[in-house]
């Protein structure tokens, strides 16, 4: 009896799991762009801090993590056309925005400071 009552519960619910799995994976495609968005804004307002507190030091590791964000884009995407491999998208994207990240804080940081780096004056 119990077998039975099992496959007449998985029947009934089955349309419900359907349509919340069809559901979830609309929601976490919508997601995926404005993760993008939310995680470049949250690297440069970290960024902006640092620029904002310590412009020496926000200068050297921006140029740091710019270039090593950029050098692994760049053999991730070698890698990625010489063989495919299952590295989702979003991995690719979040490489670019780390890349970007510095520069835009730096671009904003020079546009407050009008078009000069205070450290260079000292």
């Amino acid at each position: 009896m119990r077998p039975a009552m099992n496959i007449r519960f998985k029947q009934k619910y089955s349309f419900f799991n359907q349509k919340a799995d069809v559901v979830l994976q609309y929601n976490a495609a919508k997601m995926k762009n404005i993760r993008i968005i939310e995680i470049l804004l949250a690297e440069v307002a970290i960024y902006l801090i640092l620029w904002l507190t310590y412009d020496y030091l926000a200068t050297i590791l921006s140029l740091i993590f710019c270039a090593v964000c950029f050098l692994i884009l760049i053999v991730s995407l070698i890698v990625e056309w010489v063989e495919r491999s299952k590295v989702p998208r979003w991995y690719f994207s979040f490489l670019a925005v780390s890349t970007l990240a510095p520069i835009l804080a730096a671009l904003i940081f020079i546009a407050i400071n009008g078009g000069e780096l205070p450290w260079l004056k000292e």
